[in-house]
């Protein structure tokens, strides 16, 4: 499980290691769709934080390890969770 904002910093990054000048915002969210249209199902995109921030989760991460991961995440960095109302 990784924060969706690391892999589109990692590809600013390397785009700035090539000398891009201009890089868009959008940049970001076509990001995102070439990840889905690559990797199709076993990638999924969720908010588990409820603030607009997206994790990108492989298919193949159980149920409880994806619990482990988000209490590590919540313990480590000290993330707060805002709760959903259904």
């Amino acid at each position: 499980m990784v924060k969706f904002t690391e892999i589109a910093q990692k590809l600013v990054s390397y785009m700035q290691e090539l000398n891009a000048k201009n890089i868009r915002a959008s940049t970001k969210t076509h990001l995102r769709r070439k990840l889905e249209l690559e990797f199709k199902s076993t990638l999924q995109f969720e908010d588990l934080l409820c603030n607009n921030r997206l994790f990108i989760i492989p298919e193949t991460l159980s149920k409880t390890e994806l619990k482990g991961e988000f209490v590590k995440l919540h313990i480590d960095k000290n993330v707060p969770v805002k709760h959903q109302g259904k």
